[in-house]
């Protein structure tokens, strides 16, 4: 669709310096970049081989071309397996400065349709990440190759779920007459739960789509995923290709071409102005604050934003008000018992927790302290002076990358946090949504992420990459942001292009 005190020590923190003020356009950006990847991946679902389909697409947001979108299936003649290979690959610009980002899925089905194996290749940072998964009985046993770590898992293979040429076979045995609908579970090995995306499908008029040889008529599909997320509308043609792919939101879309027009167009789109969301009124000392209330509205009805008790929202009409309170951290406070199963808990692609360098690091940093507060306000207060090249060059690094590197953007300063403070016992999640700046004199809310900390037993938002513990109040929290298909980072995507923000005050 960034990172940042022992009782007997006191952390003076700065205020935000020019850096961390252009910090929050840049990783403004690098959210969505990563969230189009994802999503765009999983819209449409190789071997002495038979080439059934090659499909390319152009990739835009906005009306300003992005990137390219190629989906290629094959069948072997011997063994009738089929491989469907998606290669995306985002060309933009932030503040002027190239920045590409490819992912490569590729999924086999046996002639049955049933997922047997599959493999992502994907460039998001500096290092590339790698993951295999391979069908043994009734698991998938997965291993992902990232900053040099090795790691396996055993994910249930879903029963139910189809590979992607038998869900096109499914679509054109359905049929695209206005008024079909069906549900559908396909295969999708992005999805790192459980491996599966849940649509459902309506076909709910008809249309014409201009192509260079002329007027084609189509079927204008909508397909909603379940169970809940930006809905998609295809215009479909009668054999069942697909002309142009649109989210519902923010004006990403895909627009079928041939090899020749998507290898010759030029992506100049500097999309670090995409993400402004206008506002009205202003915030006095906005690091600073610890109250706020905002009237919020979008063109597409009422947004969604998470639900948590520093945040309370209140539905009026189409608009939604929205009080943010900061707690304190509280003093003396211990860690939870341990739970295997709490992913918040757990390391993941991106939040290694588990690796032994950042293990080292966080017990160094945190020293002998034992209260919980005080070792996220050191961690916190680490990772924000710590990483000192604040820059978008980095398009999503996990923590790994981060503690070697030591630079990036808000992505960056909250997934080394959360893999310190997991490191140490400490329930940590990456909170995405916006923050009121001011951006060359101009009140603007930008896309932003930081963390929250569950710590005497509720959730605290911190922000490393100001090196605030509790963050302030001038912020908006939409979502959260995970390798998993349940993460709320979706909704996100509502907001770019589509919300105003009024300011209403510090609240009561």
């Amino acid at each position: 669709m960034s990172r940042k005190p022992s009782r007997s020590r006191k952390i003076a923190l700065r205020a935000p310096g020019w850096k961390e003020l252009i910090i929050l356009r840049l990783c403004a950006s690098n959210n969505i970049m990563r969230l189009i990847i994802i999503l765009f991946l999983s819209l449409v679902s190789s071997l002495s081989a038979e080439r059934l389909i090659e499909d390319h697409f152009l990739i835009s947001m906005q009306s300003q071309a992005m990137g390219t979108y190629t989906r290629i299936m094959d069948r072997d003649e011997s063994t009738g397996e089929i491989e469907t290979r998606v290669e995306m690959q985002i060309r933009i610009k932030r503040f002027k400065e190239p920045v590409v980002i490819s992912r490569t899925s590729i999924v086999r089905e046996d002639k049955s349709g049933r997922p047997i194996a599959f493999d992502i290749i994907s460039n998001e940072s500096q290092i590339p990440a790698k993951t295999h998964g391979m069908r043994v009985g009734d698991e998938f046993v997965v291993t992902t190759e990232s900053a040099g770590k090795i790691k396996e898992t055993r994910v249930a293979a879903p029963e139910e779920a189809i590979g992607p040429r038998a869900a096109d076979l499914l679509q054109q045995q359905k049929g695209f007459s206005p008024g079909t609908s069906y549900e559908y579970e396909v295969f999708s090995p992005d999805s790192a739960d459980d491996l599966v995306n849940d649509y459902n499908v309506e076909v709910i008029g008809t249309s014409k789509f201009k192509t260079p040889r002329g007027e084609v008529d189509v079927s204008v599909v909508k397909s909603h995923p379940l169970p809940g997320g930006p809905a998609e509308t295809s215009l479909v043609g009668k054999d069942g290709t697909i002309y142009s792919l649109e989210l519902e939101s923010a004006g990403f879309k895909m627009t079928r071409a041939t090899r020749e027009e998507a290898a010759a167009t030029q992506f100049n789109a500097d999309v670090a102005d995409l993400f402004f969301i206008p506002v009205e009124g202003s915030i006095d000392r906005p690091r600073a604050s610890k109250q706020s209330r905002f009237e919020i509205s979008s063109s597409k009805g009422v947004p969604m934003i998470a639900s948590v008790a520093y945040q309370q929202s209140e539905k009026k009409g189409d608009k939604l008000i929205v009080t943010q309170k900061v707690p304190l951290l509280p003093r003396g406070a211990r860690a939870p018992a341990p739970d295997a199963k709490d992913p918040n808990r757990l390391p993941d692609r991106y939040v290694n927790s588990d690796d032994p360098e950042i293990i080292k690091l966080a017990a160094k940093i945190v020293g002998k302290e034992t209260d919980i507060s005080r070792k996220v306000m050191l961690m916190n207060s680490w990772v924000f002076r710590h990483i000192e090249k604040k820059n978008f060059s980095v398009g999503y690094a996990s923590a790994s990358e981060v503690v070697r590197n030591l630079e990036g953007d808000c992505t960056e300063h909250s997934v080394l946090f959360a893999a310190l403070a997991r490191s140490q016992g400490i329930p940590t999640r990456l909170a995405l949504g916006v923050v009121y700046m001011e951006m060359e004199g101009k009140p603007s809310f930008l896309f932003h992420q930081w963390n929250e900390v569950y710590v005497g037993g509720q959730w605290i938002p911190v922000d490393p990459t100001f090196g605030e513990a509790p963050a302030d109040a001038s912020r908006v929290l939409i979502g959260y942001n995970s390798e998993s298909r349940e993460s709320s980072q979706r909704p996100g995507i509502d907001w770019a292009g589509q919300v105003r923000i009024r300011i209403l005050g510090p609240g009561e």
